[in-house]
């Protein structure tokens, strides 16, 4: 049986990108998908910091889909039982 340890620092890393990037995609639906934005002038609709790279990609999916609807939080997904090693850190067994 295999354990695998979980990097926290990673996962909430993430977590904040995530949340961070569906509220972006949220403020651009609640304001129309304005048209001829760029990751540079898309400030006023951020929450938080994000690389250019990730504002990029929601501008393009978010304007042209004239059917997207205002996303919910993504639920947690379990990939396995939590366990606490010996020295107290979390570990996943599958």
């Amino acid at each position: 049986m295999h354990m695998f340890r979980i990097n926290w620092r990673l996962t909430l890393r993430y977590r904040e990108l995530v949340e961070r990037t569906m509220a972006f995609a949220n403020n651009l639906v609640a304001a129309g998908r304005p048209k001829g934005l760029t990751s540079r002038t898309a400030g006023a609709y951020l929450a938080g910091d994000l690389p250019s790279a990730v504002i990029h990609q929601a501008l393009r999916e978010v304007a042209p889909h004239r059917d997207v609807q205002m996303t919910m939080q993504a639920p947690r997904i379990s990939i396995g039982e939590e366990v606490r090693g010996e020295n107290g850190d979390v570990m996943i067994k599958p």
